[in-house]
């Protein structure tokens, strides 16, 4: 195919290439933390490790970032109410996190411990060395975060 009036093949008056991109459509990168600030597990092969966290205020946050040395690793989010009946909160995900940090939170509905499961289950050989970060954050830091975020895209925006 080719531009009928110049025999342009960029047919530069059907496409209109260039052009300055809005910052909003720019790259939202996670801000990772050094590893020397991430926990480290051992997950074996075969088995699962948990983090617990209790929650008491509806409206908080869970945020978490992760990465394993190599291969798959799947995660799963429940809540144990009073009782000790499980709700799944996030279904399990294997996620390759040996190419790419896997971040990413949640929003706690209801109060109760809340557990991020790391799966490692459908490994029959290889353990997995999983770094990890995971926070509570209450309703109240998340506005200020928010407010804070706000405040500084609106700044960039004005410069």
């Amino acid at each position: 195919m080719t531009d009928p009036e110049t025999g342009d093949p960029k047919c530069p008056k059907l496409v209109k290439p260039g052009g300055v991109i809005p910052e909003s459509y720019y790259n939202q990168e996670p801000i990772i933390p050094d590893d020397a600030n991430l926990t480290v597990q051992v997950v074996k092969h075969g088995q699962k490790f948990d983090l617990n966290y209790d929650v008491d205020i509806p409206g908080s946050a869970i945020r978490y970032i992760f990465k394993t040395d190599e291969g798959d690793i799947g995660l799963q989010v429940m809540l144990q109410t009073g009782t000790m009946a499980m709700k799944t909160v996030q279904a399990l995900e294997k996620h390759n996190t040996h190419l790419v940090y896997e971040d990413g939170s949640f929003t706690c509905d209801e109060p109760g411990k809340y557990i991020l499961r790391f799966d490692n289950s459908h490994s029959w050989t290889k353990n997995k060395t999983l770094h990890y970060f995971c926070e509570v954050i209450k309703p109240d830091d998340i506005k200020e975060e928010e407010t804070y975020l706000q405040t500084e895209r609106d700044r960039k925006s004005v410069v």
